[in-house]
């Protein structure tokens, strides 16, 4: 059936459909323009926060560091701060800068701003906030599952790995303060994260030394770092 109309309504029905039109240009421009200051507005007020990392992107929060002693690893627990092993920024002292490089070979730098040397770990931070959308959270579960599967992540030799192993002890060499983890373990490994394998986003502790030729690594427990007084001042709490 047609349906026929005057010429001013025609003419009307036109204007109509291009102003919609318009409307609808309008409205993508505005999103393609705005949204995105939006979300960089809401990100930076922490409104909008980084998520906790997932087992498919630990490598987002891992870093190679480069000091003068060699090559380490290190990661985020925060949008601007690190953990690391003490030695592996052994010579430096807080204030010093420290070259990294991030996920994709973006060279960046850091500074050391507090050192734990009898525990082995220090703590870094980065001038402005890095570019990351993913962090690792710091366990408060300081009860250890024995003979759970691990993933202690770094950059043996230099290049990263995501390496599987199993809590063979709650100590190590005795020593309560650390724990030990049957896994394959290289130089340059040493400040890394280990996680559980069913819990990839919670530290439960950092890779602090490897018994050559064992397959045994020593890994410092994440409830002593979260207990040092010095480190709680420094540490910005996500």
């Amino acid at each position: 059936m047609k349906v026929f109309i005057s010429k001013n309504e025609k003419n009307a029905l036109v204007r109509d459909i291009r102003a919609a039109r318009r409307n609808v240009d309008i409205l993508f421009y505005i999103s393609i323009i705005f949204i995105p200051i939006i979300s960089y507005l809401l990100f930076e007020m922490n409104i909008i926060k980084p998520q906790k990392v997932s087992l498919g992107d630990l490598e987002k929060s891992t870093v190679l560091i480069n000091s003068n002693v060699g090559q380490g690893t290190a990661f985020f627990i925060n949008k601007k701060q690190l953990l690391t092993a003490a030695h592996v920024v052994e010579g430096l002292t807080p204030g010093d800068e420290i070259e990294m490089v991030l996920d994709g070979g973006i060279n960046s730098s850091c500074k050391l701003i507090y050192v734990q040397k009898d525990l082995d770990f220090a703590l870094m931070e980065c001038s402005e906030e890095e570019e990351i959308d993913r962090y690792f959270n710091l366990s408060s579960n300081n009860t250890l599952p024995l003979y759970e599967s691990t993933i202690a992540s770094g950059y043996p030799s230099g290049m990263y790995q995501s390496i599987l192993g199993t809590i063979s002890s709650t100590t190590f060499n005795g020593d309560q303060d650390y724990f030990t983890i049957a896994s394959a373990g290289w130089h340059g490994q040493s400040g890394g994260p280990v996680v559980l394998k069913n819990k990839p986003e919670e530290v439960i502790g950092i890779v602090i030394s490897g018994v050559e030729g064992s397959g045994l690594m020593g890994i410092l427990k994440i409830d002593k770092v979260l207990n040092d007084n010095n480190f709680l001042r420094e540490f910005d709490k996500p």
